[in-house]
């Protein structure tokens, strides 16, 4: 029999049992009649054999599947070793490649031919991989929206949450007009904030003819982290000036709170009462991340005070694979590019909401050209990269910037 059918019969038996006992019971609880009696142990006894019969089939399934499993096993350990399986094609290599391929002017010269892309434009399979190499140095990369576009685009932007000040927010009667609870909402131009940050490597001709490893992949890995060290400047410091908004600068809508300590003296507690009391109540609920230099980060980290017991450590990392701290669940994020606060009023640290900095990549990626005339009676070459970008603050009242 099949365990389903042995399921099957074995609930009929019970259910038959039920009724035999509740029709005793019906009837002035009165005792079994032989009959009844003679039919129960039977039907007890037939629980028991199929009790046994779905043991066996139970065992059966599991020596089935051990058997299974084993044959799977051992037909994987027949295949051939992976040093027999051709080599993948990676990213290194890739990159190591282009990179050759740019050096040798072998590169690709129309949008048609090969990856599809112009002249040293990084190929579309490599821009994720470039992208990593520049979240991998910019703090403000990992916290920010970011998003790859053609060109520099208006995005829309709440300005305020609501405006509480017009009466919109009474009730209304049944039947009588109602006043809608105002959210304002505005837009902003990326272009506004466009920047374009450029990289330098130099090169011999006998690196790029004669290495056995992967200059290329070497040096657009360079390349990528000069980028990315200005562009988090800045994401920090810039003053929206034909260049991208700092987060520490002067923006209209911010939140702030003033910590009345130096620096050195942030706190724990410093930084929970700017969270509880800095941070509009709505955006509360959302991904926080709290942007410091690594002296203010070292300043809280040390605290002893009470605090301290809401400061968790976690087991997962950022992707500059940072240690992750949280205060009431605000993530710690040290930047090499947050300015040290040494005046009074001067902004020290700045609690990001998620959204509320938007980055845009623009044309897709890095472009990388080779300068062949520069020291060429030397032998040293130049290889120059540029990345346009745009950066701005697209939330300004979701961010408290902490003052010192």
């Amino acid at each position: 029999m099949r365990l389903n059918e042995i399921q099957e019969e074995r609930r009929e038996c019970e259910v038959r049992q039920v009724q035999i006992y509740r029709a005793a019971e019906q009837e002035d609880h009165r005792q079994f009649t032989a009959e009844e009696t003679e039919e129960v142990n039977r039907l007890q006894e037939r629980i028991s054999e199929l009790d046994g019969m779905r043991e066996d089939v139970q065992r059966e399934q599991a020596r089935t599947i051990c058997a299974e499993r084993e044959q799977e096993i051992a037909e994987r350990n027949a295949r051939p070793a992976f040093a027999e399986m051709p080599e993948p094609d990676s990213v290194s290599a890739r990159m190591d490649r282009f990179v050759r391929d740019t050096i040798s002017g072998r590169a690709t010269l129309t949008t048609t031919d090969g990856d599809g892309q112009a002249a040293g434009l990084i190929p579309t399979d490599l821009a994720p991989s470039v992208v990593e190499l520049l979240d991998r140095v910019s703090v403000m990369r990992q916290v920010a929206t970011v998003s790859s576009v053609q060109r520099a685009m208006n995005v829309p932007r709440q300005t305020a949450y609501v405006d509480q000040t017009d009466g919109n927010e009474t009730l209304t009667a049944e039947g009588a007009t109602f006043n809608a609870a105002d959210i304002h909402y505005g837009s902003i131009n990326a272009s506004t904030f466009e920047a374009k940050e450029t990289g330098k490597m130099e090169y011999t001709d006998e690196m790029a003819e004669d290495s056995a490893f992967d200059i290329g992949a070497f040096m657009l890995r360079g390349l990528a982290e000069q980028i990315a060290h200005k562009q988090e400047n800045q994401f920090c410091n810039g003053d929206g000036s034909s260049k991208p908004q700092g987060i520490f600068g002067t923006i209209s809508g911010v939140n702030t709170y003033d910590a009345q300590v130096a620096s050195g003296a942030l706190t724990v507690d410093k930084i929970i009462k700017a969270i509880l009391n800095g941070l509009p109540p709505q955006y509360m609920g959302l991904p926080r991340y709290l942007v410091v230099g690594q002296a203010a980060a070292a300043a809280i980290l040390s605290d002893s005070s009470d605090g301290r017991l809401l400061l968790q450590q976690q087991a997962q990392a950022t992707g500059a694979n940072m240690p992750s701290y949280e205060v009431l669940g605000t993530r710690i994020m040290i930047s090499s590019r947050a300015p040290v606060a040494d005046a009074n009023g001067e902004c020290g640290a700045v609690i990001l909401t998620e959204g509320s900095y938007m980055i845009q990549d623009i044309a897709g990626g890095m472009r990388v050209t080779n300068d062949i005339f520069t020291g060429s009676d030397t032998g040293v070459r130049k290889l120059n990269a540029y990345h346009r970008y745009a950066g701005f603050v697209a939330r300004p009242q979701s961010i408290v910037q902490i003052t010192m």
